[in-house]
């Protein structure tokens, strides 16, 4: 399990590669991946901010909104849920 965590709004434009739980517990901040998400982990956004995912992902865990805002800039930013 990995988490990112940040105290501003940020954009990141590099590809991840999930082998488990990606946290993302993005506060009143945004956090914007533009990269593809692959992989056979998955997502687990928490916390109050938003979370946009703009790439063509193909991770394989799903996706998990527990808190907050999840936008998504394509038909195919939100990978096949398991």
């Amino acid at each position: 399990m990995s988490t990112l965590v940040g105290t501003t709004a940020l954009a990141l434009a590099n590809n991840v590669h999930l082998n488990s739980v990606l946290n993302l517990p993005v506060g009143s901040n945004a956090l914007t991946l533009d990269g593809v998400i692959d992989g056979t982990g998955s997502l687990n956004k928490t916390g109050s901010g938003t979370l946009t995912l703009n790439g063509v992902n193909t991770y394989g865990g799903g996706t998990v909104l527990a808190a907050g805002t999840l936008a998504v800039g394509n038909g195919s930013a939100l990978a096949a849920a398991p």
